[in-house]
């Protein structure tokens, strides 16, 4: 889920007012979503061991209690760590529309429903 500008803004003021950052548009506060928190945890943690390489591609499935996840990422590159999103890439050339297969079955997955 990507953050609207206004919830972005008042995060960015909530961390100012707690003092956590001398001003409000600080590069210390970023906003990533939980499909990218997912990946760098699995780079940073499972992958590693695979050697992954410029531009390899990758999926995460991030089985939750209600949720499936299912999210394409390439590797791009490893210092700094850099991912790019290349799901919409995969969906364009995929006669199954991945897209929607995977919202349909979100509402129906998860460790409490099965």
């Amino acid at each position: 889920m990507e953050y609207l500008e206004k919830d972005e803004a008042i995060m960015r003021e909530r961390v100012h007012d707690a003092k956590l950052v001398r001003n409000k548009s600080s590069e210390k506060i970023q906003f990533i979503t939980e499909s990218e928190a997912a990946a760098i945890y699995c780079i940073k943690n499972e992958l590693q061991k695979y050697n992954l390489s410029t531009g390899e591609p990758f999926i995460i499935v991030d089985c939750g209690e209600s949720t499936i996840d299912i999210t394409t990422h390439e590797f791009v590159e490893n210092n700094p760590l850099q991912l790019s999103e290349i799901t919409q890439k995969l969906v364009e050339n995929n006669p199954l529309q991945l897209s929607e297969i995977t919202t349909r079955v979100r509402d129906f997955c998860g460790s409490i429903l099965i």
